[in-house]
């Protein structure tokens, strides 16, 4: 986990693939790298957020989720996409997550799933695709990626 060298996963393909086996994991880790794949947020950052965060009391979705970022401590509204909220959405009514519950629970519903568990199945799935220097922050690094190439390079956007 230390300070390897992380890339992004550069094929659709591969990025499909990953989603598939993450599936096949469990719902979880398909919408925590769902998650990841669509806002560019840190592993630690999705993690903690709760169905409160995403939703309002009335189970409406936000319109934006805003969190404050662990790492930098800077405040971040995200408009989250229709794909990712029906997947949100599906998920949530699967694991009969109530609104005050993490939306990634951990064997415990008092706290949320483990780093490390997060990561150990996605570097796992990471090995049967040979994907190399993968680490959990691969998958912002892949949501960095396809934002810049979607925008005709311009870092701006």
């Amino acid at each position: 986990m230390g300070n390897r060298k992380m890339s992004p996963i550069k094929s659709i393909r591969k990025v499909e693939l990953f989603l598939n086996m993450a599936m096949k994991r469990g719902e979880k880790y398909f919408v925590i790298a769902k998650f990841q794949l669509n806002t560019g947020l840190r592993i630690v950052d999705v993690l903690k957020t709760k169905v409160s965060d995403v939703f309002l009391p009335s189970m409406k979705f936000r319109e934006y989720l805003t969190l404050k970022e662990k790492k930098t401590g800077k405040n971040k509204q995200i408009k989250l996409n229709d794909e990712l909220k029906k997947c949100i959405k599906t998920y949530i009514s699967n694991s009969n997550l109530k609104y005050d519950d993490f939306l990634f629970p951990g064997r415990n519903p008092e706290n949320h799933i483990t780093y490390y568990q997060v990561w150990r199945v996605f570097t796992e799935i990471a090995d049967k695709l040979i994907l190399e220097n993968f680490a959990t922050h691969s998958l912002r690094k892949t949501w960095g990626y396809f934002s810049y190439k979607a925008s005709k390079h311009n870092i701006a956007l």
